[in-house]
Parts: structure tokens; sequence; C-alpha cells
């Protein structure tokens, strides 16, 4: 757990832009066509 911070903490970051943007579109889609996740 001692370990330097290293490329890991980049790859969790573009992990959280990545998701972030994953969830926004899911929630811009569910609102556009709501009937498909019916």
């Amino acid at each position: 757990m001692n370990r330097p911070i290293s490329p890991d903490f980049k790859y969790v970051g573009l992990l959280n832009i990545l998701d972030f943007f994953i969830v926004r579109i899911f929630e811009e889609h569910m609102r556009l066509e709501p009937q498909i996740f019916k």
C-alpha cells in the first residue's frame, strides 16, 4: 500500500471520468427513450 503515486493513479482518474460520461449518456438515453427500459 505504500507504493508511490504511479500510473495506476492516472488510470483511476481516467476511469472516473469515463464512468461520469457513461452515466450521463445513459441518463440522457433513458430520458429520451424510456420505453426501451420498461
